[in-house]
């Protein structure tokens, strides 16, 4: 199997949001997705995100003054990415 082939997983729970439970993004070499799980229980895939929108995801996690759910807005509902719902679950 060639390396280039080779899905790179990074996530978090994003502890500070009461809507948005988790975030999960894999890449390859050629393409991306940014997997949205929340509190809801839906969870939503979106294709060909940059990494540096998961990035900025992750720093408004850690950052007091940040928020994840305008910063899912913004970087993400709001941009022409191509989504899919991808499961229903119960919590």
């Amino acid at each position: 199997e060639s390396i280039m082939k080779i899905k790179r997983l990074r996530n978090f729970i994003a502890e500070k949001s009461s809507v948005i439970y988790g975030v999960a993004y894999n890449s390859t070499w050629k393409d991306s997705e940014l997997i949205v799980f929340f509190e809801n229980g839906s969870t939503y895939r979106y294709e060909n995100v940059p990494f540096k929108v998961y990035s900025k995801l992750r720093m408004a996690n850690l950052f007091k003054n940040k928020s994840v759910g305008k910063t899912f807005i913004k970087e993400v509902k709001n941009q022409p990415f191509i989504y899919t719902k991808i499961e229903e679950s119960v919590k």
